[in-house]
């Protein structure tokens, strides 16, 4: 850092005025001279040099705490300090900036604080490279292991960079004289196909503006007990890649699957057979006989066509916060890009704060997950249970049946309930014999930016005739054509054709 930077950051300090938006610009600053007092020795540094760090460390920091700055006042504070033979240089430096010049010196100070922020503990990194060189290591396992943490460390920290710069761009507005060129960006970005999350289910994603789940959102699917929230979960991030196409996603794009109920090798039996269409038997059933069978190849490659990874955690139910989640996101987001969390379930977690009220705790919880989903720019989908009344198929969904807490429904940008259908099980021929399907009633109860009150069956394959068929699949229930039969005579003066009841059952 040279005089250059110095003197670029004192008309800055001295000029501007007390409007909010600048008040990021002086935090900017004041990191910088941290950082410089922090990670270069005094010993190293001129002492006039050091002298004008502690300058703009002091005035930066002036500015941050007095919201109501005047320069006179600043003045009058340093006239008896250490500081003082660097009024006369304030004074010259306290006059009027264009435009242009607050935004190239306001470009130079963010893109310093970048690259200070990106090469903290710049000494570990020098040192694990001086060991290299000279063999001061145990074994290659060792210095693969410091090589691994380094590079993660420091790859997660400019994440976390470019996702602080992204939300700063549009945290404020004056809608009559600001340029709107961020904002819209922002609105475009968030609408572009590339990064909409398609559910799979057609009378969901009719609903949303861009035809799927959107970045930056909070997503609740509640249910009751049993009717397939966490299988409702893996479906939900299978359809996102099966009706991807292989330009969707950019390289290492990630899925992070998070449960607490289910371990994961059970969320690993759900994944493949929902993947790959097998039946759950069929899959045991090679499992245990054939000794070269693996669940790696089938998932691998479909993974590959879309260049898409997904990896799953399991938590501890009850003991894990969300804290905890947020690093499990962090460490995750640092290895690729992240595309979605998928967290099953929300009440299974506590928030950082572990509030003894278990409401405001959850209310916490879901504040907590849904900075998330806005941090790093993707949907943030989970899961909670339904009270008693969802389990009422006299009344009509309603968001009362949420269970624990209404602050859930309140920070939830989109709500979806699965219930138990009227007809739980229902059998419809095919092929000569009956198939049977399980069916469950989904209802879009709350949507931030589109319809609500659609219902839907969905329908999951259980047995053709005596096959065992059940995959794990939740499918939408086709709807049923009937084409009336019309008289022999009237298809022979008319040239019509005599057509049956028509169906989409064979998709099942």
């Amino acid at each position: 850092m040279g005089e250059y930077f110095i003197d670029s950051c004192i008309p800055l300090c001295c000029s501007l005025n007390n409007d909010q938006k600048y008040i990021k610009l002086f935090e900017a600053i004041s990191s910088v001279m941290t950082w410089y007092k922090k990670e270069i020795s005094r010993d190293d540094t001129p002492i006039e040099f050091m002298d004008k760090i502690d300058l703009v460390h002091y005035i930066s920091l002036y500015r941050i705490k007095h919201k109501k700055f005047k320069f006179e006042n600043m003045i009058s504070k340093m006239r008896d300090g250490k500081l003082k033979n660097f009024i006369p240089i304030l004074e010259f430096e306290n006059k009027d900036l264009s435009e242009d010049d607050i935004k190239e010196l306001m470009n130079t100070i963010t893109s310093k604080k970048k690259v200070c922020d990106m090469i903290i503990g710049k000494d570990k990194l020098q040192h694990l490279l001086e060991d290299i060189e000279t063999g001061n290591y145990i074994d290659d396992i060792e210095i693969c292991e410091r090589w691994e943490h380094e590079i993660s460390r420091n790859y997660s920290k400019l994440t976390e960079i470019k996702r602080a710069i992204a939300i700063s761009d549009v945290v404020s507005l004056d809608l009559k004289n600001d340029d709107y060129s961020a904002v819209e960006s922002s609105i475009r970005d968030r609408y572009n196909p590339k990064n909409i999350m398609k559910t799979g289910y057609k009378s969901v994603d009719d609903l949303f503006p861009a035809g799927g789940m959107e970045k930056g959102r909070f997503y609740i699917i509640g249910g009751t007990s049993n009717v397939g929230k966490s299988n409702f979960l893996v479906n939900l991030f299978i359809n996102a890649i099966n009706n991807s196409t292989e330009d969707n996603y950019d390289t290492d794009s990630i899925f992070l699957y998070l449960t607490g109920e289910n371990l994961i090798d059970e969320s690993l039996e759900r994944t493949y057979c929902c993947l790959s269409g097998e039946p759950h038997i069929n899959m045991v059933n090679k499992m245990m006989t054939e000794p070269t069978f693996s669940l790696k190849k089938g998932i691998s490659t479909i993974l590959k066509k879309y260049n898409t990874n997904i990896i799953m955690r399991h938590f501890r139910a009850g003991a894990t916060t969300s804290s905890d989640i947020s690093s499990i996101v962090e460490e995750v987001a640092s290895t690729g890009r992240l595309k979605a969390v998928y967290l099953d379930y929300l009440d299974l977690t506590r928030s950082g704060l572990k509030l003894d009220d278990l409401r405001l705790d959850l209310n916490q919880a879901c504040l907590d997950y849904k900075e998330i989903a806005k941090d790093y720019k993707i949907p943030f989908i989970t899961c909670t249970q339904l009270n008693r009344s969802g389990y009422d198929k006299e009344m009509a969904p309603s968001l009362i049946s949420m269970s624990e807490s209404m602050k859930k429904v309140d920070n939830a940008d989109f709500i979806l309930f699965l219930q138990p259908a009227d007809t739980p099980t229902i059998s419809i021929p095919y092929n000569g014999v009956q198939k049977y399907l399980k069916k469950v009633k989904m209802t879009v109860l709350k949507n931030r930016n589109g319809e609500t009150g659609t219902s839907t069956s969905l329908v999951m394959g259980v047995r053709l005739g005596a096959i065992k068929i059940f995959n794990y699949r939740m499918e939408e229930m086709p709807k049923i054509v009937e084409v009336p039969t019309v008289p022999k005579d009237y298809v022979k003066n008319n040239g019509w054709v005599e057509q049956e009841i028509s169906t989409d059952w064979e998709n099942l």
